[in-house]
């Protein structure tokens, strides 16, 4: 950078020159202030761009947290259910091995939570 020439009120040839020269350290100051700008303008630019691909990755990630937690509750109620049928048919058949030797099978298995099957029937007829 040069330094501003003073005027001392005379256009002659070297008023002139310092004029010229005034003009070239003004705008050679504006060049550097703009050119400053505009690498911050891109700074900022770039780091905008990046914040848009970090947001994005964090809400497409939120969406497949979503979709897993979903698909795991969906396992686990099938999981329950199968675990229930299985303590289901496991009453069944605790129950007919405790009744074998008295009973047909095929009875034990009919009278379900009563001691005799017509207790059972008794109680469909009812409902």
């Amino acid at each position: 950078m040069s330094i501003r020439y003073i005027l001392d009120g005379w256009f002659d040839r070297e008023s002139v020159k310092g004029v010229n020269d005034n003009f070239l350290f003004l705008f050679s100051d504006i060049d550097y202030v703009k050119d400053n700008i505009n690498v911050a303008l891109a700074d900022l630019t770039s780091q905008k761009k990046q914040n848009q691909q970090n947001f994005t990755f964090l809400f497409d990630s939120v969406g497949e947290v979503k979709t897993l937690s979903n698909n795991a509750k969906e396992v686990l109620e099938e999981a329950k259910k199968y675990n229930e049928d299985n303590v289901n048919t496991n009453e069944r058949l605790d129950n007919i091995i405790a009744s074998s030797g008295t009973s047909d099978t095929e009875v034990v298995d009919a009278r379900g939570d009563y001691s005799v099957l017509n207790q059972r029937l008794s109680s469909q007829d009812k409902s």
